[in-house]
């Protein structure tokens, strides 16, 4: 599996910017050839989903503000058979940490997309987006 690290401290808005994410994918769903799969709700913000996008899963996983939740959704994304997961972790601390040490665990490899504040959410979607179809090119080209 491929992780998608979006990184913010507290209140950056990684949630904010995943759940545009998953509601653009779920528009262009049509016209891309994505097949919306299924979505989970945690709580009033946060959710969990997956797209099949030419034969490869991409796991978006909105929460990411404890190791338990980084566990959970890591677990989340192996257990729906995700090529791709994209994950919001902290900056520092046991979050970070317990994400690389379970990317490590599994061989995983992550590329982070750093975001400071609420307002880059939009423009963070097309960098995610982009994140996304570079990481299916590099699946299909192993």
């Amino acid at each position: 599996m491929k992780i998608i690290d979006l990184k913010g401290s507290s209140d950056a808005g990684k949630t904010t910017t995943l759940n545009y994410l998953i509601d653009v994918m779920q528009i262009v769903s049509s016209a891309y050839d994505i097949t919306f799969c299924k979505t989970d709700t945690q709580d009033e913000k946060d959710r969990r989903a997956w797209f099949d996008y030419k034969g490869y899963r991409i796991g978006i996983c909105t929460s990411g503000d404890s190791k338990e939740t980084i566990s959970e959704n890591f677990k989340y994304c192996q257990k729906n058979c995700c090529d791709i997961a994209v994950i919001a972790s902290r900056v520092r601390g046991q979050t970070i940490e317990k994400l690389y040490n379970l990317a490590k665990y599994h061989m995983c490899e992550i590329d982070e997309i750093r975001i400071n504040s609420v307002e880059e959410a939009k423009e963070k979607i097309i960098e995610l987006l982009n994140a996304v179809m570079q990481k299916v090119k590099e699946i299909e080209n192993s």
